[in-house]
């Protein structure tokens, strides 16, 4: 089933609170948006305007906005992301994303199995890696059997939302499809109604979309349901 997943890059605690608060029964899951400002120049929450939510979160004083009927997808844009897996599956992470050129994906796949036994078929952690349009797909050949699900970066520039769509990652998609067809293959970055399917016919099983979805011309609900309208056919 092709999925629809709504991106948030927050600002702060209460944007991101006010995105989810937007989101309210349309959607059951969504991808947060994690730069630190070194892997990717962009920094968001919790790396800036942290006013000691995160801490709240790690410490079980409160949850994610809506944890009960949400899942959460974090995108990792961090230069080591060991620390930050830790934290965000203490959080309540249903799946994370870690980027193939950010260092010491390995090891760090590496500790989720050995620490959190998950495995490409647990329930309560899925695993995912992000690869840029520029990156070969030839980085993925010794983390793949460790993933249940590939997201390939639409924009040159990640890390920031609104950036014009890379019609090369139509290319490397299908390339991913061919060489690896049980594995998902989720798309990142310039995700719109206008290109939506092409994305399907290259094979795209999970689309996530925030500019589209929070900035348009439509109320987030309505972007949502025009975007299934597209899916379901």
């Amino acid at each position: 089933m092709k999925e629809l997943i709504p991106a948030i890059l927050p600002e702060n605690y209460n944007d991101l609170r006010g995105h989810i608060e937007a989101l309210e029964g349309s959607v059951s899951q969504v991808q947060i948006d994690i730069c630190d400002g070194i892997f990717v120049p962009n920094k968001c929450w919790p790396y800036k305007n942290d006013s000691g939510e995160l801490k709240k979160i790690l410490d079980e004083e409160e949850g994610l906005p809506e944890w009960l009927t949400m899942d959460y997808e974090i995108d990792l844009m961090v230069k080591n992301p060991l620390v930050d897996a830790e934290r965000w599956i203490q959080a309540g992470a249903k799946r994370l994303i870690f980027h193939i050129e950010s260092e010491g994906i390995p090891e760090t796949i590496e500790m989720l199995k050995t620490v959190h036994l998950y495995n490409v078929m647990d329930d309560l952690l899925e695993v995912g890696i992000a690869i840029n349009i520029d990156t070969p797909i030839s980085a993925l050949e010794n983390i793949i059997d460790d993933v249940s699900v590939v997201q390939c970066m639409g924009i040159a520039r990640i890390g920031f939302q609104n950036e014009k769509f890379d019609e090369r990652v139509l290319a490397k998609v299908k390339e991913i499809k061919e060489k690896y067809p049980e594995v998902l293959v989720s798309i990142d970055g310039g995700v719109s109604l206008e290109n939506l399917q092409s994305l399907i016919d290259a094979g795209v099983d999970r689309f996530v979309a925030g500019h589209s979805v929070f900035q348009g011309d439509l109320e987030p609900k309505d972007s949502i349901k025009k975007f299934r309208d597209i899916l379901i056919v």
